[in-house]
């Protein structure tokens, strides 16, 4: 536990100043008519994408969700909902019992078994239509990371809870500095199908771009070099089916 404190807290401060940056350019490429009365961020760490929303959509009701090790003292932003939850067995807490008009969740699920992860993936499509999505990839190998998969495999998740995915992101901040790249790799916007359709302006966002759904950003490359043997061999399979598949 002490070491995932210490990986957490390190990367929360290193990160902070590229985190915030991140977080507002991608919050400007949505809709300016998006006007969300309340957001659920799901792993929020210190708060740094939940200040961001807090400067832009300023009468929105926050709430944020991380685990013990994120004490008050370290938020940079106060003024929200924050709860302390354990996301491994508390899916049923009251905070999941709500309706939301967005659900932030950023490389957090990564942190979670597989089985937990589809859980979370069902909650999320259950109490919002519209869910703002990263998560590591399998070579993401850094931190106290228990399920790393492929785009591709969130892709289905949501699929099977009626949600697509809009890849407007990842094609606007590709090349953009002041976005993390592993937000420019792995964050995609699904929306539920059905709200969708009723949603002329969102459905736009989409268009004109043809970006590969399994990609790996060159300044996340770097990280294959450092894999040790076990962990190329782990990943294999995937490569495989991602490679011949259909």
């Amino acid at each position: 536990m002490l070491a995932k404190l210490k990986y957490i807290n390190n990367f929360f401060l290193k990160h902070r100043p590229l985190t915030i940056s991140s977080a507002k350019k991608i919050i400007r490429l949505f809709p300016n008519n998006f006007n969300p009365k309340s957001i659920l961020d799901i792993g929020c760490g210190t708060g740094e994408w939940i200040q961001t929303f807090k400067d832009r959509y300023s009468s929105c009701k926050l709430t944020g969700i991380d685990g013990h090790w994120i004490k008050s003292d370290d938020l940079i932003c106060k003024d929200f909902n924050f709860f302390t939850i354990d996301l491994s067995s508390e899916l049923y807490s009251e905070i999941f019992n709500k309706k939301y008009d967005l659900i932030c969740c950023l490389e957090t699920i990564t942190d979670l078994t597989e089985q937990k992860g589809e859980d979370l993936i069902k909650k999320i499509c259950e109490i919002t239509d519209m869910c703002l999505f990263s998560s590591g990839t399998p070579i993401q190998t850094h931190g106290p990371h228990k399920n790393r998969q492929w785009q591709s495999y969130w892709h289905n998740l949501f699929a099977k809870n009626e949600f697509i995915a809009l890849d407007f992101i990842r094609p606007k901040t590709w090349n953009d500095s002041d976005v993390g790249p592993w937000y420019s790799q792995n964050c995609f916007l699904f929306v539920k199908k059905s709200w969708l359709k009723n949603n002329q302006e969102w459905q736009n966002l989409s268009l004109n771009h043809q970006f590969p759904i399994d990609i790996v950003h060159p300044k996340v490359a770097p990280l294959i070099h450092s894999m040790r043997l076990k962990q190329w061999l782990k990943l294999l399979p995937s490569v495989f089916r991602n490679t011949f598949k259909n």
